[in-house]
């Protein structure tokens, strides 16, 4: 994954190399750390789809909340993004969730589904210091699938991942 700086300011500056919607106007003009959507795209697909099922990741320019996966096949997955929320408990513990979206398309069908994530972070002070995370992921079918009303508001998928950040020398 990559991260990097973006300076606080709104709105989102079209030539940022981190495109992301979480940036708000704010006096602190303390660089943020955000997220490389398009690089970590990329890289989650390659480890989960194999380095020759996606052919792209892109944002749309028009909505840093839109991001669309290219198949090699000429399918594509859409996500947007419908909600964010962040939380700060401390000053070394990060809480992120969004819900969004997701629209897969090929020639014959769309499929859709919502999905809630959530990422607790939390800086450990080793040296070099690094993060640790917990990600929650839940997946809803949507309204289309014929066992929409049995799952009712139940997820059809829980996924717990254990994550490791450390910065690169």
């Amino acid at each position: 994954v990559k991260f990097g700086p973006v300076p606080n300011v709104a709105p989102l500056i079209p030539s940022s190399p981190f495109p992301v919607g979480i940036i708000s106007p704010s006096n602190d003009m303390t660089p943020k750390i955000v997220a490389d959507r398009t690089y970590n795209g990329m890289s989650l697909a390659t480890a989960l789809l194999g380095k020759d099922v996606v052919q792209a990741i892109k944002i749309d320019p028009r909505s840093p909340n839109r991001q669309i996966a290219f198949f090699q096949n000429g399918q594509q997955l859409v996500t947007q993004i419908s909600k964010r929320e962040i939380e700060t408990p401390s000053p070394s513990e990060f809480v992120s969730s969004e819900l969004y979206q997701q629209f897969f398309s090929n020639d014959a069908q769309i499929y859709l589904n919502q999905v809630e994530n959530t990422i607790a972070y939390h800086l450990k002070t080793t040296d070099p210091p690094s993060i640790e995370a917990d990600q929650v992921t839940a997946v809803y079918l949507s309204p289309q699938d014929p066992d929409y009303f049995k799952a009712k508001t139940q997820p059809v998928t829980l996924c717990r991942y254990r994550l490791q950040f450390e910065a690169l020398r």
